[in-house]
C-alpha cells in the first residue's frame, strides 16, 4: 500500500511529468529543422531519420542508383529548388534544378559558396591532405601550384598524349583479340575501359607502366577459341590476367569512398572500411608505389644545373615536372628540398584516381549511346576518316598529335554531346559561406547546396524560376548561355552543338550552344579539365576508328545507374565488328 502510494505521490508524477517533458523537448529539437521558402517532405520533417529511409530503400530497390531519387522529389514537388533532410541531426540539403543559377553560384558567387562538406566527407579519409576537399585560401593556392604546369599545352602535348595514346592502342589490340573470341556475342566492357584510363594515367602520373591492358591481351592472344553460349544475345566473360598489386590497391582505395556518397555517416562508415587489412594493403602498397617513383625521379633530376632545371625537356610524367620544380624553386629560395611532403603525395594520388574515374566514367556511357545511335556513329567515323585523312590513305592509326592538334567541328560536338547525355558529374555540391540567398530565398550560413546537372541540361526544366527572383549577376548573363529545345532534349543529338556560318553549308562549333556543367566552373571548376579532353578524344577517336559498336540486347543496353565518386551506368555491354 506503502509502495502504490509512492508511485502515486504528487512529487513522482511532477518529476514523470519533467522527464517526459524533456525527452519532448529533446526529441523536437533533433527534428528536422526546415529552411523557410523551401518546398520538403512532411513526413520526413517529423522523423529524426529524415528522409534517409526512404532514399536508402530507392538506392537498395534500384541497385545504387542514389540520385534518381533526388530527381524523382524534385518532380514531385514541381519545383526547382527542394531541402532534403539526409544528414540525422544536421541541416537539410538544398538541392537546385536550375542553369543560370548553377553557373553564376560555381562562377560568379566563389565568396558566398565554396568546397561543400560532401566533398571532405568523401576524399578526407583517404587523401587527408588533398586540395580537393579543402575550403580555398592559401593551402589550396599553393597545393594546386605543385602539379599546375602539367595542365599547360607542353605537358598535355609532349608528354601526357603520347602515353595515352599508347595505353589506347592497348585497348585496340585486346579488343581485336575479344572480337576475334566473342565471334558476335557482346561483352562487358566498363572494365577494360577502366583498366585502360588507369593504365594511361598510371603512366602519365608516375612515369612507370602498370601494363595491365598489355597483359590481359597477352593472356587472350594464347587462346585460340572459348566455350560460347548457342545464342548470339547471351554475354561472354573472359578470363583475367592477375593484376600488379599496386594497380589493385589504387582500385581497392578508389572504391573504398565509393558507398559513402549514400552513407548517412560517411566519415563513421570510412574510418570502419580504414581498419580492414584489405585497405591497410592497399595503403601500403600505394605509398610505396608513389615513394620509389618520387625517389627516381629525384635521382633524375638531382645533379641538374640550375638552367637545365628551368627546362621541361626531361619531364616524363607529373612526378618528373613536380620534382623538377620544387628542386628549383628550393634553389632560388635557398632551402632544402621538400619532396615526400604529405600534401605532395595526396595531390599525386589525386591526380592519379581523378584522371581514371572521370574519364572511364564518361567512356562507359559514350560506347552506349554510340551503339544506340548508329547515325551518329557511322557519321562520326566518316568525319574522323576525313579529317585524319593521312591516316585514312596510309592505313594506320591516327599518331597522338594528330588527335589532339586536328579538330572538326562534328568531333567536338560529339565529345560534348558524350558529356551532356553521360552526365559523369551529376551533382555539383558547394556550402553557404555565409547567410546567402537562391532565388531570393536565404540559405543559413553551413548550408550544402547540390546543383543538379539533369532538369535542362538533359530532360525537360522543371517547376518554373520568376526572373526578378534571381540575383543581379544571373540576370547580366541571361543570354550568354543558349536553352536546349525541350522536344529533343532527352535524345542524343550532336547537331544541337553545331551552328552554320552564314549561308554556306559549313558548320561550326557552339561551346555555349546550351546547358553544360561537367567539369564544374570558377576558381574551383575540374582542375584536370584539358588532360580529360585529351583523354577522352583519345579513346573516343580509338575505339570509333577501329571497331562498329553494334547494337546489344535490351536487358544488357539499360541506363540504369549506379552512384559512386561518379554517375555510372550499371551495364556496359558492347559488341564488336571491325570497322572497315
Amino acid at each position: 500500500m506503502q509502495m502504490s502510494y509512492l508511485f502515486l505521490s504528487p512529487s513522482v508524477l511532477a518529476l514523470g511529468a519533467m522527464f517526459m517533458t524533456l525527452i519532448y523537448v529533446l526529441y523536437r529539437a533533433v527534428l528536422p529543422k526546415p529552411i523557410p521558402g523551401i518546398p520538403y517532405n512532411k513526413k520526413a520533417a517529423n522523423s529524426i531519420f529524415g528522409d534517409v529511409p526512404e532514399w536508402l530503400s530507392y538506392i537498395k530497390k534500384n541497385n545504387g542508383q542514389a540520385l534518381n531519387w533526388w530527381h524523382r522529389e524534385m518532380e514531385k514537388h514541381d519545383s526547382p529548388i527542394i531541402q532534403l533532410f539526409l544528414d540525422p541531426f544536421g541541416p537539410p540539403a538544398v538541392v537546385v534544378a536550375d542553369f543560370r543559377e548553377a553557373q553564376d553560384v560555381l562562377l560568379r558567387r566563389h565568396k558566398e559558396f565554396d568546397r561543400s562538406t560532401i566533398f571532405e566527407n568523401i576524399f578526407s579519409g583517404t587523401m587527408p591532405h588533398h586540395h580537393i576537399w579543402q575550403k580555398t585560401g592559401d593551402i589550396v593556392r599553393t597545393q594546386k601550384r605543385l602539379l599546375a604546369d602539367t595542365m599547360m599545352p607542353a605537358f598535355l602535348h609532349e608528354v601526357a598524349a603520347p602515353r595515352i595514346h599508347e595505353a589506347m592502342m592497348d585497348l585496340v589490340r585486346l579488343w581485336d583479340l575479344k572480337a576475334r573470341l566473342a565471334k558476335g556475342h557482346p561483352f562487358e566492357a566498363h572494365e577494360d575501359i577502366a583498366h585502360t584510363t588507369l593504365d594511361a594515367i598510371w603512366v602519365v602520373t608516375l612515369g612507370s607502366s602498370a601494363k595491365t591492358i598489355e597483359s590481359q591481351a597477352n593472356m587472350l592472344e594464347s587462346i585460340p577459341d572459348l566455350s560460347l553460349p548457342g545464342s548470339k544475345d547471351k554475354a561472354i566473360r573472359f578470363p583475367q590476367a592477375p593484376h600488379p598489386p599496386a594497380f589493385d590497391a589504387i582500385l581497392t582505395l578508389t572504391s573504398s569512398m565509393e558507398p559513402l556518397i549514400s552513407s548517412p555517416f560517411p566519415k563513421i562508415h570510412h574510418w570502419f572500411l580504414r581498419q580492414s587489412k584489405s585497405y591497410r594493403d592497399a595503403k601500403r602498397y600505394k605509398d610505396q608505389e608513389i615513394d620509389n617513383m618520387i625517389k627516381m625521379a629525384v635521382h633524375k633530376f638531382a645533379n641538374s644545373q640550375t638552367v637545365a632545371l628551368e627546362k621541361q625537356g626531361k619531364d616524363r610524367s607529373a612526378i618528373d615536372h613536380m620534382i623538377r620544380r620544387e628542386l628549383l624553386a628550393s634553389r632560388k629560395e635557398g632551402r632544402e628540398p621538400q619532396y615526400d611532403t604529405p600534401a605532395a603525395k595526396d595531390e599525386l594520388f589525386g591526380f592519379l584516381i581523378a584522371g581514371h574515374d572521370t574519364t572511364s566514367t564518361t567512356v562507359a556511357w559514350a560506347v552506349k549511346l554510340l551503339s544506340d545511335n548508329r547515325p551518329a556513329q557511322d557519321k562520326l567515323r566518316e568525319v574522323l576518316r576525313s579529317t585524319y585523312a593521312n591516316a585514312t590513305a596510309e592505313k594506320r592509326q591516327p599518331t597522338a598529335a594528330e588527335v589532339t592538334t586536328l579538330h572538326d567541328p562534328y568531333i567536338d560536338a560529339t565529345l560534348e554531346e558524350l558529356l551532356r547525355c553521360g552526365g559523369t558529374a551529376s551533382v555539383l555540391s558547394r556550402v553557404a559561406l555565409i547567410d546567402s540567398d537562391i532565388f531570393g530565398i536565404r540559405i543559413p550560413k553551413g548550408t550544402d547546396v547540390n546543383f543538379m546537372s539533369y532538369f535542362g541540361y538533359v530532360a525537360p526544366p522543371v517547376g518554373t524560376v520568376d526572373e526578378d527572383r534571381r540575383s543581379t549577376s544571373s540576370r547580366a548573363s541571361k543570354d550568354k548561355t543558349g536553352v536546349w529545345e525541350t522536344s529533343d532534349i532527352e535524345a542524343f543529338k550532336p547537331e544541337r552543338w553545331l551552328r552554320r556560318i552564314g549561308e554556306t553549308d559549313e558548320t561550326e562549333f557552339v561551346k555555349n550552344a546550351g546547358p553544360t556543367l561537367q567539369f564544374g566552373a570558377g576558381v574551383r571548376g575540374c582542375f584536370g579539365r584539358r588532360l580529360a579532353y585529351i583523354g577522352l578524344r583519345m579513346l573516343v577517336v580509338s575505339i570509333v576508328w577501329n571497331f562498329e559498336l553494334l547494337p546489344v540486347p535490351e536487358e544488357l543496353a539499360t541506363y540504369m545507374a549506379v552512384d559512386r565518386i561518379t554517375h555510372q551506368p550499371q551495364k556496359c555491354y558492347i559488341r564488336l565488328k571491325k570497322a572497315d
